[in-house]
C-alpha cells in the first residue's frame, strides 16, 4: 500500500528466511552516505558502487508497533549485472539489518499473544474461567507432497486432472484425521464440544472453557489459536458484455462445458429455478436455509436464462452451503466446494482489521494442496477500508466491484464507492489488494422461484456479484485449457494477466481496481492459446540466481502483460510471514534488454505492462531474494491485446 495509507494497526509476525546471496549483504549499522539518504545512495554508499548504475524499483516504508521501529526498505538494480540489492535504512541514513528487525518484531508479538490472536487474547483477559469461548484450531501437520508435472505445453486432460484432484483429496483427508486424532479425545477431556473437525485441513472449532484455552496452548500439536465468533455475513444484466463475454467468448462455443463450479456461503441456490440447470447437489441438500443471494450469484455462472445468461452457462454447480454463517458451519462449507467442484467462488465475509484469520489460512490450504481454485468478494466496507477475510488469503483471487453503467463499452465504468480497498497488513506493508475488478452494480440475476419457473429481478449491487463474474470466466478458461483445473496459481495469473480494463489509477496495479477489469475474451483466447506455464522449482533451479522462459512472437503496437504467481504454505506459521518465497519478476525484449520488471517484498504476485515496440521473442527471467522452503508451484501467464 502507499506509505500514505500505510497501517499502523499490530502488525502479524513475520517468517524471515536469510537472503540469498542474489541480495548483496548488509553492514548493519554503517554510517550514512554524505547525500541526504535515498535508496540509491544508501546502496551505492553500501557496496562502494557507483550509483549511476544504480535505479531504484521498490520502495517500502515499514513500522514495527510492538519495537517501534521504523524505516525504509528498497530494491536496488545494478543495471550493469542485472542483480537486485537490498537495502534497508533509518531517517538518519544508517543501515539497518531489515531481517533481524522483522525476526525481533516477530519474537515480540509471540511473547505477549502465545498462539492467540490478538482478539482472542482480549476477550480471555475478561473472561469468568468457566465462559465457553469458541476457537478454531490450527495443528502442526505433515506437509503434503508437492510434486505436479511441469506443464509448458496444453495437453491434460479431463480423467487426468480428476484422477490427480481424487488422489490429493485423499491425501489431505488422512493428514487431516492423523492430525486431529489425539488432540480432539484431549479437548473433550477438558470440556471441550467439536463443533467441526475439517475433513481436509488440520483444523478444528471447539467451543472451550476459558480455563482449558491456556491449557491448550501449551500443546505442542497446536500452531495457532483463532478466534471463532465472527459475524460472517452475504457482500452484496449486463455482466457478460461488460466482461467481453458476450458476444465474443460465446461465439468461440466457450460456456464452461465440463466445468463445476462451487458457490461457498451460508445458504443454498433455489433448486426450484428453472435456469439452474445442471446441479450437482449441495453440502446440506435439505437444509431450510436458501435464499436470493446464492440463487442469484450462482446464477451469474451458469444461469440459462436467455436475457440474463450466466457467464458460464454451460458448466454445472454445487452449492457449498454452509447452512449459517458460523465460522465452524463455513468451514464445511469450503472443504464441501474443495472436493465437489474444479472452483469455488466466495460471496460472503467479515472485516478482521486487516489481519489474516484461520479462513484465510484455510483456503490458502485448499488452493495449494487441493489444486482448487478460489476467488472472493472483496468486501463492501468502503474504498479506504480494509477488505474482508477470506479475501485477505494469498492463495485465492480477491474481487473488487466496478460500476458498468449499464453500458458494454466499459468508457463510463468507474470503482463502486463501497467497494473495500485497504490493503492487508504485511511484514514490509506493500500487499496489493484486490487482485483484479469485475461489475457488481445494479446487477439483474435470477431470483427465489415457485417450482417450474425462471424468475429474475434486481438484485442490487456489491462485491458478491463481482465475485462470481470472475468465476464464471474462470471456467470458460478451464474448458478452453483443462490444464488449469491443476494449476490455480497460473488461472490466477490469467486472470490477472487479462485485467486489462483500467477503472482507476496505474493500468499495470492499482489500490482498488488491482490489475483491472478482467476482460473474458482476453481470458479466454489466451487460455486457448496456451499462454502459461507452471512448475514445482526448487531453488536450485535458478541457475546464476536466475530463470528465464520464453513467452513467444509479440508483435510491435500490441500491448503485453504478464504475471507471475506462487502460493503461499499453510503449514508453515500463519502469525508469520507464510511466504517462503519472494521472487522477482524482469521482461526482456528481443535485443535483450530488461524494459519492465516487478519487485515486491509482500506479494505472491508479480505484474509487468507494457506496450510492446520491438517485435519479436520476449522471455520473462525470475529472481529470488529468500527461499526457505524445499519447493514452490510458480506459474506465470500472459496476455497479448490492443493498447
Amino acid at each position: 500500500m502507499p506509505p500514505s495509507s500505510r497501517s499502523t494497526r499490530e502488525e502479524p509476525a513475520v517468517h524471515i528466511s536469510i537472503p540469498l546471496t542474489l541480495s548483496l549483504s548488509l553492514a548493519a549499522g554503517a554510517s550514512r552516505p554524505e547525500a541526504e539518504p535515498d535508496a540509491v545512495s544508501v546502496a551505492a554508499h553500501l557496496h562502494a558502487l557507483d550509483a549511476a548504475r544504480l535505479v531504484s524499483e521498490h520502495e517500502v516504508e515499514v513500522s514495527l508497533p510492538r519495537t517501534g521501529r521504523d524505516f525504509r526498505r528498497a530494491k536496488v538494480r545494478d543495471t550493469e549485472t542485472q542483480l537486485l540489492i537490498d537495502v534497508a535504512w533509518d531517517a538518519t541514513g544508517r543501515a539497518v539489518d531489515a531481517e533481524q528487525v522483522l525476526r525481533a518484531e516477530a519474537a515480540a508479538r509471540r511473547a505477549s499473544l502465545g498462539k492467540k490472536t490478538p482478539v482472542l487474547a482480549a476477550r480471555l483477559t475478561e473472561a469468568a474461567p468457566d465462559e465457553t469461548i469458541p476457537v478454531a484450531i490450527w495443528l502442526h501437520a505433515d506437509p503434503i507432497s508437492i510434486a505436479l508435472p511441469a506443464r509448458e505445453l496444453p495437453g491434460a486432460s479431463d480423467a487426468e486432472t480428476r484422477h490427480e484432484k481424487e488422489f490429493r483429496l485423499a491425501e489431505l483427508r488422512t493428514t487431516a484425521e492423523e492430525a486431529q486424532r489425539e488432540i480432539t479425545s484431549r479437548l473433550r477431556m477438558l470440556g471441550g464440544e467439536i463443533r467441526y473437525a475439517s475433513a481436509l485441513a488440520p483444523l478444528i472449532y471447539v467451543d472451550l472453557p476459558a480455563a482449558a484455552v491456556a491449557e491448550v496452548e501449551s500443546d505442542e500439536s497446536i500452531d495457532h489459536l483463532y478466534d471463532a465468533w465472527s459475524d460472517n455475513a452475504d457482500e452484496l444484466d449486463i455482466q457478460s458484455c461488460a466482461t467481453n463475454v458476450d458476444p465474443g467468448v460465446w461465439a468461440y462455443g466457450l460456456t464452461g462445458a465440463g466445468v463445476v463450479v462451487a458457490h461457498v456461503e451460508d445458504s443454498r441456490a433455489d433448486r426450484d429455478n428453472t435456469c439452474l440447470v445442471c446441479d450437482m447437489g449441495a453440502n446440506k441438500p435439505t437444509h431450510i436455509n436458501v435464499d436470493q443471494h446464492s440463487t442469484a450469484c450462482t446464477g451469474m455462472m451458469v444461469s440459462s436464462n436467455i436475457t440474463y445468461k450466466g457467464i458460464a452457462h454451460g458448466a454445472c454447480f454445487y452449492s457449498a452451503n454452509g447452512g449459517s454463517y458460523s465460522d465452524s458451519d463455513m468451514a464445511g462449507a469450503i472443504d464441501a466446494g474443495a472436493a465437489n467442484a474444479d472452483l469455488q467462488s466466495h460471496s460472503w465475509g467479515f472485516t478482521t482489521n486487516g489481519q489474516l484469520n484461520e479462513h484465510d489460512r484455510h483456503i490458502d490450504y485448499i488452493v495449494r494442496n487441493a489444486r482448487v481454485f478460489a476467488d472472493d468478494s472483496a468486501g463492501n466496507s468502503g474504498n479506504s477500508n480494509y477488505l474482508t477475510s477470506p479475501g485477505n488469503g494469498f492463495n485465492i483471487c480477491t474481487v473488487a466491484n466496478y460500476d458498468d453503467r449499464n453500458t458494454c463499452d466499459g468508457v463510463d465504468d468507474i470503482m463502486s464507492s463501497s467497494s473495500s480497498g485497504r490493503d492487508p497488513i504485511s511484514p514490509n506493508g506493500d500487499r496489493e489488494k484486490p487482485e483484479v475488478a469485475g461489475p457488481g452494480t445494479n446487477i439483474t440475476s435470477l431470483t427465489l422461484a415457485s417450482p417450474g419457473t425462471c424468475p429474475t429481478s434486481s438484485v442490487g449491487s456489491g462485491t458478491s456479484y463481482s465475485a462470481p463474474v470472475i468465476g464464471g470466466i474462470a471456467a470458460i478458461c478451464m474448458e478452453a485449457d483443462p490444464g488449469l483445473k491443476l494449476w490455480p496459481e497460473a488461472l490466477k495469473a490469467l486472470l490477472m494477466a487479462s485485467g486489462v480494463h483500467n477503472i482507476e489509477g496505474d493500468r499495470r496495479l492499482s489500490e482498488l481496481d488491482g490489475t483491472g477489469g478482467v476482460d473474458g475474451t482476453v481470458a479466454a483466447t489466451s487460455a486457448v492459446a496456451g499462454r502459461w506455464k507452471g512448475g514445482v522449482l526448487e531453488a536450485a533451479d535458478f541457475s546464476g540466481g536466475h530463470l528465464e522462459k520464453a513467452i513467444g512472437h509479440v508483435s510491435a503496437g500490441k500491448r503485453l502483460k504478464v504475471v507471475v504467481c506462487w502460493d503461499s504454505n499453510p503449514n508453515a506459521g500463519y502469525t508469520d510471514d507464510p511466504l517462503e518465497a519472494d521472487i522477482d519478476l524482469d521482461l526482456i525484449d528481443p535485443l535483450g534488454a530488461v524494459i519492465a520488471s516487478s519487485s515486491s517484498y509482500d506479494n505472491s504476485y508479480e505484474v509487468v505492462d507494457v506496450d510492446v515496440t520491438t517485435a519479436g521473442i520476449y522471455r520473462v527471467r525470475l529472481s529470488y531474494r529468500t527461499w526457505a522452503g524445499e519447493s514452490e508451484y510458480v506459474a506465470g501467464a500472459w496476455t497479448i491485446s490492443s493498447p
